[in-house]
């Protein structure tokens, strides 16, 4: 199911369920872009720093530092790159605290999104940061 044609993008995700993440990696790379996977937003704030990414996926619920906190210091490294909201129980992106805190992030989306949804998510926030950058 491998695209070609595309731009490759290189993508970090934060989750603290480790087979959720190899799960999360292996979708990402059958897409045709590579991926960094970390437990907690201490390490993407780490790799932030270190590098670039085209897209960052964050579970909205991580021991010591959960998608609320790391968004906010995200935005501090980079205004740019597209944040996208990941958990497993999505009925909570309907609470008002977590809606207002998570203003920053461009999407939300549920873990169990299939293959073809995930691509469509992932082209078109690399499309927009490759519009954005001519």
């Amino acid at each position: 199911m491998l695209k070609t044609g595309r731009s490759l993008a290189r993508i970090l995700v934060a989750d603290d369920n480790a087979e959720y993440l190899s799960f999360f990696c292996e979708a990402v790379e059958q897409l045709g872009h590579s991926c960094d996977a970390v437990e907690d937003g201490n390490a993407v704030l780490d790799r932030m720093a270190k590098g670039k990414y085209d897209i960052l996926f964050l579970d909205l619920i991580m021991p010591g530092r959960g998608a609320i906190s790391t968004l906010h210091a995200v935005r501090e490294l980079d205004q740019t790159v597209p944040i996208i909201i990941i958990s497993g129980n999505t009925v909570v992106f309907e609470s008002p605290i977590v809606t207002q805190g998570l203003q920053l992030a461009q999407a939300k989306m549920s873990k169990f999104t299939g293959l073809q949804k995930l691509g469509e998510l992932i082209d078109r926030f690399v499309g927009q940061k490759s519009e954005s950058s001519t």
